[in-house]
């Protein structure tokens, strides 16, 4: 049993970790390979928390490209 109330789904992870919030403001991560929910440590509500695609790169700045 969980000791929380789900609020909404805000995203999926790319290890494949879902992220939930809940309805006392925690964001949770939820691993569906192993059904195990962890509790991040974030708090925020639904709406405070957001959900942003990142890519890591290696492009030099200020190289000689100027790129």
């Amino acid at each position: 049993k969980l000791p929380y109330l789900l609020d909404k789904t805000l995203g999926f992870r790319k290890n494949g970790e879902v992220l939930l919030s809940t309805n006392e403001n925690w964001l949770l991560s939820y691993r569906p390979r192993t059904q195990k929910m962890t509790n991040t440590g974030i708090v925020g509500n639904s709406n405070s928390c957001n959900v942003d695609v990142f890519m890591a790169t290696l492009v030099l700045v200020n190289g000689e490209n100027g790129v």
